[in-house]
Formats: structure tokens, sequence, C-alpha cells
């Protein structure tokens, strides 16, 4: 059996049948002629078919989406980078400490550091006098005599080399435990000359108390 196709609706029927069963018209025509024989077949997609088309766009253009989302993404996190290491790089250093000069402190023992009033006449004391009026008080002393030049008078008890290696001249104040200090400067400036028992006067600056004795420097004999 064979397939023709109706000329007037096109449907395919069979080639024993005499007529069309959609449209009713006569094949006997065709059948004698031997019309080749056709078959029309459905046109279109099929439902299914349309939802696993319609299922993979959804999906590509899902993916297109996400795959766009992340590149915005991106392109804004390399922004905010640059940007934040542009600011720092602008920005000072916090954590760094500001360096400031000071002014220089005078050092105790420093024989070139003048803190006496020039126009000032040296005050006359003695080694005995100055030891004893700074166990008495010693914040009275130091607004006396600390800071000014002094002539002072007084025995030789030792001779020997102070902190920075200068000569200094222990003098004695009637106490075998207290002494007064006084260092020369490095040429010596008549310490050379002295000994022991020697009662000498030497122009010197007072520097306060140190380790309980009234300290001289910058002393010279005169």
């Amino acid at each position: 059996m064979a397939m023709i196709t109706c000329p007037d609706c096109g449907n395919a029927v069979s080639d024993q049948v005499s007529a069309c069963p959609k449209c009713g018209r006569s094949l006997a025509t065709l059948q004698n002629q031997g019309a080749p024989t056709t078959i029309r077949r459905p046109q279109g997609l099929s439902p299914k078919q349309k939802t696993t088309n319609t299922r993979l766009a959804i999906i590509i253009v899902g993916i297109l989406m996400i795959g766009g989302f992340c590149l915005i993404f991106k392109h804004a996190d390399i922004d905010k980078a640059r940007g934040k290491k542009s600011s720092i790089a602008a920005a000072p250093d916090l954590d760094q400490a500001p360096s400031y000069s000071t002014p220089s402190e005078p050092s105790e023992f420093s024989d070139s550091l003048d803190l006496s009033d020039p126009s000032e006449p040296p005050l006359e004391v003695s080694a005995r006098q100055l030891y004893y009026e700074y166990q008495a008080n010693e914040s009275a002393a130091d607004n006396k005599y600390k800071g000014k030049t002094l002539l002072v008078t007084g025995a030789v008890t030792d001779i020997r080399s102070d902190f920075s290696g200068n000569p200094m001249v222990l003098l004695r104040v009637g106490n075998q435990l207290g002494t007064v200090m006084a260092s020369f400067p490095g040429n010596g400036a008549g310490a050379e000359a002295l000994s022991q028992g020697r009662y000498v006067t030497m122009e010197c600056r007072c520097q306060g108390v140190v380790a309980g004795s009234p300290k001289l420097d910058g002393c010279a004999v005169k």
C-alpha cells in the first residue's frame, strides 16, 4: 500500500481509497494516472522540543548574565583596591614618631658651660662653710651658690681624677667623711702644683651636690 496526496487539501491518504476522507475529493483519477506517492510531514517542532529549547535558552541567558555580573564586580574591586593604594601612598606615616630638636642640657661635669653672670663678682666662701650650708638646707644652698662663680678656700685632702679623666681636688671640711669636690679642666689650670695639706684658693663654678658633697667645676688656682 502506497500513500498519495490529495490535490485539494494536501492530506496524505492511502491509494486504496477512492476519495479523500478529509475533503471528499475523488482520488480515482490520481490512482489511474499513477500519481507519485508523497507524504507530507507535519510542520514545526513538537511541544516537547519547544520546551527543551526554551529551557536551554534560559540557561544560556542565565550563564551570560552571571558572567557579566562577575566581570562588573571584579572591575569594581580592582578600582577600589587601586584607590586604597593611592590613598595609603599619599597619607603620612602616622606611626613614625616625629623628630624634634631639643636644646642640649648642661652636663653635670661640663667644664665649658658657664652658668654664672659675668657681671657679678665671685662669691667668697670656705670649703667648710659651703659643705655645711648644703648639709643644712640643700635647696637654700642651691639658690645661693648653684650656677655661680665662687672663690673657695680650703685645705687639699686628696688629688685624683674625675669621671672625665680630668684632675679633681678634694678639700677638707673638718669632717672625715665629707669633702668638697673641685674638678679642673683638662689642662689642669694649676692643679698639678697642689699637694695634700696645702691651703688653696680656687675660682670655680658650683654645680650643686653630687653623691652628698658639693661639686665644683672649671676650677683654676688663684
